[in-house]
């Protein structure tokens, strides 16, 4: 059983007087009176024999039921709550802890004693006073302790030193009134070597304590010259103590000499020594040596780990080691720390302030090194340390900016620098995307807060961070908090051309909001957005390049919405991004307006016109990331086209020179056709897998089955037969494997090798005879109807092969 655990008992039978002593009474007026004086005879027995909690029994069960008869005399009275006290005190002192329950029992009880007309033995002053201590009524303690008689030295003694420690161990010592007892102390005659030389360690440390670092050195070294009788242990305190006034003074080497001497007289195991070694540390520290301090940090760390100098000596192991250079093993000796202090243990050389601090100042050294990662190993512990609300507006930037680079590292290390930045998070693979995009929230976040916090004392550090948190937010993908942020920017920044990269801001923040509708699909909001920043650039209110970076993604919402009636809308303003009047070619719009213009051609099946821009395309931006995707575009225009004409051919008159320009070009944009469907899937295959886009995925897969279909419109059959294998191998489980063995079906029956072609159908049956209905739900399915009505011709003529 632990100690804290075992004290309960005592303080519930004692807390059990008041309870019981009301509904007793009545009762026993008609019976003997019981023997007060046996029964407390019998409780101060066990007390003297250490039984305290069978003295509290006896007490509780014989003495308390009648203690406040009128028939008990006073002085029993006064006895009884004297022993009370001295059990629950002395029990206390067994157990080895101290209650604050405990203590107002003691004191509530020797109060009742005095009151009785007990006069308290100095014992009972000194129990008394622990008590007032442990309370926090220490302005009581030193009257109670003058009082007592002059024959009663040690007791007062005793109780002031304890006096005087208890005010020193304060968070922030009471010098006052540790002085006016350590004043006391000093006129008592009878002192030992050993209590002068406590008494001279307290006033130094009170100098100390209070500044007067060179008061204290020079008292030192005058006072222990004269305590050479004194113990060792007191003498090995007084040189840690001489050896901190030289470290205060900045006489590091002075101070180092002190702390040695203090070692020669302790033991290896002791609290002094922990202290020593310590301090030797830090001046080892102090003095650049930091691998020397480094070693005995570690030393104390593990020897003294049920001490109070463990914790600075971690703090000064965490500290050394990031010193030099060893970021792991430094982040987990402030994680030891950080935890430490949230469990509570405290130590005066390592107030939590200053623990933050040291995080600090280790995570902006990481951040100057471009190691975002391990600054934020250290700044979230500073965070930890006192929660968001209460951090310093410099843990608070830090974190932000921590967020904000190691977000920006996981970008650049998972794609191309020379795209975009919202491009190049979706080219990321989805972890790395995931964590790019927690860092980024996380920065938005704590941009945000800083900005709260900044509002109405330092304006310009409000709107940097505002903005800041609102792009952080859009970048992370938590688009409704980025328009709520752009929002607020917009309401409380209006744009200011005297402060640099103010002008244009509110534009830019409308510009952004409009893609944030767009991005949640809230296209009308989006539409209206964007209509109004085009309806400013043409009126010249001031927003710039806004109106004309609108065109495109305006274009994108009439496109996407479910209102046709916009759509030549849209072309207009794609043709108008293209012709010329807003400015250069070299634009992101422009190459945003031909990419999607080329891609509404290809869509409605204006294949001439798509071939056009996107060769265009092709030529102005070989090297665009989107670029494999745009060449399928084109590849399957001109594939598309070739089958435009090859239906002309078969429906409309011409003379033999058109029909043969026909097929000449027909036959032209097939094989131009299989040469960019080959380069798309040498392209597309080069990528890892799990980093290709939807669209990249669906370009691949209908490359390899359009490379067959080019091959088999061209007549050249074995080629188509190649290629569809290849796709049949390459995606045999998916549903788009029936068009490979359709088609090669087909190219068996239109060589007349109908063996071949039978096998391969019944292949193809089989297949298809296990695929769910909605398998072919997928719009992307490179089969069409042509394709279907193929297979049923080849399927009919193979019958009729049958039947002959």
């Amino acid at each position: 059983m632990n100690a804290a655990r075992a004290a309960w008992p005592l303080l519930v039978l004692v807390l059990g007087v008041g309870v019981l002593t009301a509904g007793i009474a009545v009762g026993l007026a008609t019976k003997p009176r019981p023997d007060v004086a046996a029964a407390l005879n019998a409780a101060e027995d066990r007390i003297n024999d250490s039984e305290f909690q069978s003295a509290l029994d006896i007490l509780n069960d014989e003495a308390l039921p009648v203690i406040e008869q009128p028939w008990v005399p006073s002085l029993e009275k006064a006895r009884y709550h004297r022993l009370v006290a001295r059990a629950v005190a002395l029990g206390e002192r067994e157990l080895g802890v101290r209650d604050p329950l405990n203590a107002e029992t003691i004191r509530r009880e020797l109060h009742a004693a005095e009151q009785a007309g007990l006069v308290l033995s100095p014992p009972d002053v000194v129990t008394l006073s622990q008590s007032y201590l442990l309370l926090g009524k220490e302005d009581k303690v030193l009257a109670r302790v003058m009082g007592l008689p002059r024959d009663a030295s040690d007791a007062r003694r005793t109780m002031l030193r304890a006096l005087v420690e208890h005010e020193l161990a304060k968070p922030r010592p009471e010098y006052d009134r540790a002085i006016e007892a350590l004043t006391s102390i000093t006129s008592d005659a009878e002192l030992e070597p050993a209590d002068r030389a406590w008494l001279l360690a307290r006033e130094s440390e009170i100098r100390l304590g209070q500044g007067f670092a060179s008061e204290a050195v020079a008292r030192l070294l005058q006072g222990i010259l004269r305590l050479d009788a004194a113990p060792k242990g007191a003498l090995a305190e007084l040189y840690v103590l001489l050896g901190e006034g030289h470290f205060a003074l900045g006489e590091y080497g002075s101070a180092q000499k002190q702390f040695e001497r203090a070692l020669e007289f302790l033991g290896n195991s002791e609290p002094m020594t922990a202290r020593a070694q310590v301090s030797l540390a830090m001046c080892a520290q102090a003095m650049g040596d930091t691998s020397s301090a480094r070693d005995i940090y570690a030393a104390v760390a593990v020897w003294a780990k049920d001490l109070d100098w463990q914790l600075p000596a971690t703090f000064g192991l965490a500290e050394t080691e990031g010193f030099i250079g060893h970021m792991d093993e430094s982040a987990d000796a402030y994680a030891e720390v950080v935890d430490a202090l949230l469990r509570g243990h405290s130590h005066p050389l390592v107030p939590p302030e200053r623990v933050a601090q040291s995080l600090l100042d280790r995570a902006r050294d990481r951040l100057d090194a471009s190691d975002p990662r391990t600054a934020l190993r250290f700044v979230l512990r500073a965070e930890e340390l006192f929660g968001l609300g209460d951090v310093s507006l410099e843990v608070l930037s830090t974190l932000a900016t921590a967020h904000e680079l190691l977000a920006e590292e996981l970008i650049n290390e998972g794609a191309a620098a020379d795209e975009s930045t919202a491009t190049r998070i979706e080219d990321l693979d989805p972890a790395t995307r995931a964590s790019v995009q927690r860092h980024s929230i996380a920065a938005g976040r704590y941009h945000g807060e800083y900005a709260r916090r900044v509002m109405l004392s330092d304006n310009e550090a409000y709107v940097h961070s505002l903005w800041s948190s609102a792009m952080a937010f859009e970048r992370g993908g938590d688009l409704e908090r980025a328009v709520a942020t752009f929002r607020e920017f917009l309401e409380g920044v209006p744009d200011d051309p005297s402060v640099p990269g103010r002008e244009g801001s509110q534009a830019e923040a409308r510009f952004r909001i409009a893609r944030c509708y767009q991005a949640l699909g809230e296209l009308q909001f989006a539409a209206e957005a964007y209509e109004s920043l085009i309806a400013d650039g043409e009126n010249d209110a001031g927003v710039g390049q806004y109106a004309q970076e609108s065109f495109v993604p305006l274009a994108e919402v009439y496109l996407t919405d479910a209102d046709a009636a916009n759509d030549n809308d849209a072309r207009r303003l794609l043709e108008d991004s293209l012709s010329g009047r807003m400015g250069d070619e070299g634009s992101v719009y422009f190459h945003d307006a031909l990419l999607l213009l080329g891609t509404l051609h290809h869509r409605l099946g204006e294949y001439v016109q798509a071939i056009e821009r996107l060769t265009e395309a092709s030529e102005r931006y070989p090297d665009d990331p989107e670029m494999p995707v745009v060449r399928f575009r084109l590849a399957d225009a001109y594939r598309q086209e070739a089958a435009a004409i090859e239906a002309t051919l078969g429906t409309d008159a011409m003379s033999d020179a058109q029909s043969l320009e026909f097929r000449e070009a027909r036959e032209a944009h097939l094989r131009r056709a299989l040469e960019i469907f080959e380069q798309v899937r040498e392209a597309l295959e080069a990528k890892a897998a799990d980093a290709l886009t939807e669209s990249e995925r669906v370009a691949l897969r209908n490359s390899y089955f359009f490379l067959g279909d080019c091959a088999f419109d061209l007549g050249d059959y074995d080629a188509a037969v190649q290629h569809y294998e290849l796709a049949r191998e390459r995606y045999n489980e998916d549903p788009a494997s029936l068009v490979a063995m359709v088609q090669i079906v087909n190219a068996y029956v239109a060589m007349g090798q109908t063996d071949k072609a039978r096998a391969a159908n019944e292949r193809a049956k089989r297949f298809y005879s296990l695929l769910p209905d909605d398998a072919w739900n997928d719009p992307f399915l490179p089969m069409s109807r042509t394709d279907w009505e193929r297979w049923l011709d080849s399927t009919a003529k193979l019958y009729g092969f049958a039947d002959q």
